[in-house]
């Protein structure tokens, strides 16, 4: 279990590179001169939130269910697998919001808009960061 924490917590970090650097690229990527419609940063949001809102309840089932599995049994293949997956997909969610502040600021919307996609999926990456599941006790269930 340890070493597939320790590799779950370098996909991690490097899930949060990825923001960074999404960020960084503006520096030398400038954005579009154009104003956009209204409806687009709406649409762009509410797909967020749909995203996002799909972000928590996958997480929640699959780390239950891989929780129940390794709690038991701590070495079982299938239970690390969802427990990996789980984290993994979840990390993909929060980078997702992300990517919607990214292309807003290509297409031109203001920092003030953009930058709350980018806290969106920054605040989702350390919200969802991910923990070790402690295996019961021998003779507990």
């Amino acid at each position: 279990m340890e070493k597939d924490f320790r590799r779950i917590q370098l996909v991690h970090f490097a899930f949060i590179g990825t923001w960074l650097l999404f960020l960084l690229m503006f520096k030398f990527l400038p954005p579009i001169q154009a104003s956009l419609p209204l409806y687009v940063p709406a649409a762009m949001g509410f797909a967020c939130l749909t995203d996002v809102t799909i972000g928590f309840v996958r997480r929640a089932s699959h780390i239950a269910q891989a929780t129940e599995i390794l709690r038991n049994d701590p070495e079982n293949r299938a239970g690390l697998a969802k427990w990996r997956v789980a984290n993994i997909v979840s990390f993909a969610f929060a980078e997702t919001a992300t990517l919607f502040g990214f292309i807003l600021r290509l297409l031109g919307t203001s920092w003030n808009i953009a930058g709350i996609f980018y806290g969106i999926g920054l605040l989702l990456l350390i919200l969802w960061t991910p923990r070790k599941i402690e295996a019961l006790p021998r003779g507990v269930s």
